[in-house]
């Protein structure tokens, strides 16, 4: 695609894989009916679809934006974050701010990873959940970022009891949360 292009639909009954090597990815609407949607941009990976419509919808999600090196990198922006319907878990990441707002459930959240800006997460119709699996090579943090914004609806809760949202904040940065039911964070290293 052209620096300024915008991709107005990719849909797909199995997963969908899309790579712009020249730039920001300027999506409408990228989604599979049963499997996922891997979306990698040499930029920004932005919301391109001016009605509220869903730009991201299948299983997974895996958005990885800043593929040139570029510190300006973001995922959405805070006028018009990344929109998600999935059944399963995002794993997103970006050199700046990742704004993501899934839009019909729960946001299942698999990893969240801003190398120098925040990351806000938004699930207004339910909960924000942890959905990684801990490894030896990738043992906790499931949101890493300078500063975290989470909001869950009304119905909502952050993380469970049994299963907290672990997050890495930066010493100089802030955890700011808002849910209408408990929320369960936890940092397992620094403050």
């Amino acid at each position: 695609l052209a620096p300024t292009a915008l991709l107005e639909e990719a849909n797909a009954e199995l997963s969908v894989y899309i790579s712009e090597v020249n730039g920001a990815l300027n999506l409408v609407t990228a989604s599979s009916a049963t499997g996922d949607v891997d979306l990698t941009a040499a930029g920004s990976i932005l919301n391109g679809n001016k009605f509220n419509d869903v730009n991201v919808a299948g299983v997974d999600a895996i958005l990885m934006a800043g593929a040139d090196a570029d510190h300006t990198n973001t995922i959405g922006t805070s006028a018009a974050p990344l929109d998600l319907e999935l059944s399963g878990s995002v794993v997103a990441q970006a050199y700046l701010n990742i704004n993501l707002d899934e839009v019909s459930g729960d946001l299942l959240v698999n990893e969240v990873d801003s190398l120098g800006g925040s990351a806000f997460l938004t699930s207004m119709l339910g909960s924000i959940l942890d959905d990684h699996t801990p490894t030896t090579a990738d043992p906790v943090d499931d949101v890493t970022a300078l500063n975290i914004m989470l909001t869950a609806g009304l119905l909502g809760s952050i993380g469970t009891a049994l299963d907290s949202l672990q997050i890495d904040v930066a010493e100089t940065g802030s955890l700011t949360s808002s849910s209408g039911e408990n929320a369960y964070i936890t940092q397992p290293v620094g403050d």
